[in-house]
């Protein structure tokens, strides 16, 4: 048997969806002594206070490493990219540098792991054994956040800066029968941009704040210099302005009605194992949430179903761990309950469609697990290690693929020979790893003009079955 979708692809889920912001694989829980981080040892050092000193020295590196390691690094990427803007910004302002980029190797610095920032360092005084890091004033940042709160600090200020550019220039001059027409659009209230009448969001304003405080906590150690965003008056501040702009996002994305959502339950063909995950996709997420790089991770055997002490099956649970963030919550699972008026199956109607009015989402993911295993003639336990929303075809049932496939399976396995003798395309999953890998050489033009690899669908081997 074997199984295809973008789900089983998972591993390579290397992005969060719909935002492109990058994203490292997790790293699993790891046991006692399974840790890269290694504190030294007294003895290595000279006796005495200053030996003691040095050593102190060397494991407050060793573990403030370990800390910045560990994070997630679109949090590294974000907080040097605010700090960036910043260095920019005070120089533009007339305050001089105060960040410089250095390797992202270097002691003391905030990196993302392929860059790294560090105070400008000022000379030494009179009288003062070494230079010392120059540091921003609390009031520079409360200047910025006032300038965003009264509309100053424009959004997008690219777009300003391109408008006043062509505005230096001379017009160009139009061609016979054609006319020139400007592309830049007028500023709002707040800047440029599809938000630019709108005022700054709360987010805005924390992230900035945050950087900065990040910045010199990586920096400073063994300094005394203060960090400017722990400023009681900088914290004030933006308690402050969560008064004037709330907490509440102001734009978020439409979400279904419940007509539109019991039209879609309703249509689906409760007989067909691939509508069905659909509709228990959709149905699961609408009330109990997921990120997609979670969910298309899910195998069946991640799915429980949670009965009571009369034995009467009152939802679901799934696991949480498989691309989980917060490594605290991984063990732990995510519960789906039936709904208060579930009679213990799903409801149809007259026509033999779902009853959207009783839709009870646990029991719609339920049947979808049953009508998978039974087209595939098998137990829904006996699929326990393979991926709930994928889709699967029997090996005698290959030859009536009608696109395009590539199977990837071991060549001493029953699915190597029936693709084989179907006339597919046939791989390993080390060829496979290496393909996914290696650069665009075949590729095609795709709709809006944007170029794309060229992958054929993908039929994954499920070990132990046929």
């Amino acid at each position: 048997m074997l199984t295809a979708s973008a789900a089983a692809r998972g591993r390579r889920l290397q992005t969060k969806a719909q935002q492109g912001r990058p994203t490292d694989k997790i790293e699993r829980l790891l046991p006692a002594g399974g840790t890269t981080v290694e504190a030294p040892d007294r003895t290595a050092y000279a006796p005495g206070t200053a030996g003691t000193k040095r050593w102190a020295e060397d494991t407050r590196s060793a573990t403030d490493g370990f800390a910045l390691s560990k994070r997630q690094r679109s949090t590294a990427i974000e907080h040097v990219n605010y700090m960036s803007g910043w260095s920019r910004l005070l120089e533009k302002q007339g305050f001089g540098k105060y960040v410089e980029v250095c390797g992202a190797e270097v002691k003391n610095c905030l990196s993302d792991g392929k860059r790294g920032l560090r105070p400008v360092m000022e000379k030494a005084t009179k009288g003062a054994r070494k230079k010392t890091p120059k540091v921003m004033l609390p009031e520079m940042i409360l200047a910025h956040l006032a300038d965003m709160l009264s509309g100053k600090a424009k959004k997008n200020p690219g777009v300003a800066m391109r408008a006043a550019k062509a505005g230096e220039k001379e017009q160009p001059k139009a061609r016979k029968g054609k006319k020139v027409v400007a592309t830049v659009s007028a500023p709002g209230e707040f800047g440029h941009g599809a938000f630019k009448n709108e005022p700054w969001g709360l987010q805005s304003y924390e992230k900035r704040v945050y950087a900065v405080r990040e910045f010199y906590k990586a920096t400073l150690r063994g300094e005394t210099a203060d960090n400017p965003a722990d400023d009681e008056r900088v914290k004030g501040m933006l308690s402050s302005i969560v008064r004037v702009v709330g907490k509440k996002g102001r734009h978020v994305p439409e979400a279904l009605s419940r007509v539109q959502v019991g039209a879609m339950a309703g249509a689906v063909d409760c007989n067909n194992a691939k509508t069905l995950l659909v509709a228990a996709y959709a149905a699961k997420n609408l009330v109990d949430g997921n990120r997609a790089a979670q969910e298309y991770l899910l195998n069946n055997g991640d799915v429980t179903r949670e009965v009571n002490a009369e034995s009467r099956v009152v939802g679901i649970s799934t696991e949480v761990d498989k691309t989980k963030v917060d490594v605290q919550q991984r063990g732990e699972r995510k519960a789906l309950r039936c709904t208060s008026d579930c009679e213990g199956h799903v409801v149809y109607d007259e026509d033999g469609s779902i009853d959207a009015a009783k839709l009870c989402s646990a029991h719609v993911v339920m049947l979808a697990q049953d009508v998978q295993a039974a087209e595939l003639e098998v137990e829904v336990e006996s699929l326990k290690d393979c991926l709930l929303f994928a889709d699967y075809v029997k090996l005698d049932e290959l030859d009536e693929l009608k696109r395009p496939a590539r199977v990837i399976a071991r060549r001493d396995s029953t699915a190597w020979a029936a693709a084989e003798e179907a006339g597919l395309e046939v791989i390993t999953f080390e060829e496979e790893r290496r393909l996914a890998t290696a650069p665009v050489k075949e590729d095609f033009l795709c709709f809006g003009g944007g170029r794309r690899k060229f992958t054929p669908t993908m039929w994954f081997e499920v070990e132990g079955n046929s």
